[in-house]
């Protein structure tokens, strides 16, 4: 059967032939015979079926969760997600117009395409990425926060793994009192402050540990 189901009678003809002797000694009709050795590949009912139980709950909770939908899809995409792209609703279309006029797309490209997909589709839902924040964000995942979705450190651009652990484990240990106290504890790079700067991220801290009295 799986012999048949998989289109293999062509492609494995000695085994065909030692398979179609067999039913024809057992008086299997002759068109049968032909219309196994014709097929090319037949979908598993199983499979079928797995199929469109997932795609069910997917549209359910895309419905009554979106969310929370939204927020696990994109920490499943978080490596190719782009926040300086994603988080403006109008570089995101154009992103996905242009994609999608190119004849073909490498996975990395297409990844990028659902990910614009989905960023538009949150748009016209109404529903809102709230940016990177050095204290309120997720090393690698989505989060809902207040009815939106928070985007995790891994989404800034260039942002590496490792650079990424150190700030979340030194963060538990304690607020970072400025830019320098930051760079020292996490080890981090001037250019990666310089991001972190750039979109906003730590805002909120001086840039030097020292207090001016005036």
């Amino acid at each position: 059967m799986e012999f048949v189901r998989k289109g293999k009678p062509k492609k494995e003809p000695e085994n065909w032939e030692k398979y179609s002797a067999m039913m024809k000694e057992k008086n299997v009709p002759d068109w049968y015979i032909e219309s196994c050795r014709r097929i090319e590949y037949m979908f598993p009912k199983g499979h079928a079926v797995a199929y469109v139980m997932m795609a069910m709950r997917i549209a359910y909770f895309k419905v009554h969760q979106p969310l929370a939908f939204y927020a696990a899809f994109l920490s499943r995409k978080a490596d190719d997600f782009d926040m300086e792209v994603m988080s403006r609703g109008i570089l995101a279309k154009q992103k996905l117009e242009e994609l999608s006029k190119k004849p073909k797309l490498d996975p990395k490209k297409k990844n990028e395409q659902a990910i614009c997909e989905i960023v538009v589709e949150m748009e016209a839902r109404g529903l809102e990425l709230l940016p990177v924040d050095i204290y309120l964000s997720d090393g690698k995942k989505f989060t809902i926060e207040y009815n939106k979705i928070r985007i995790p450190l891994i989404g800034i651009n260039g942002l590496g793994g490792a650079v990424i652990d150190a700030i979340v484990k030194e963060r538990e240990e304690g607020k970072f009192i400025s830019v320098e106290d930051l760079k020292r504890r996490t080890k981090i790079q001037q250019p990666v402050v310089d991001k972190l700067k750039n979109i906003g991220a730590i805002s909120s801290l001086s840039e030097t540990n020292q207090i001016s009295l005036f």
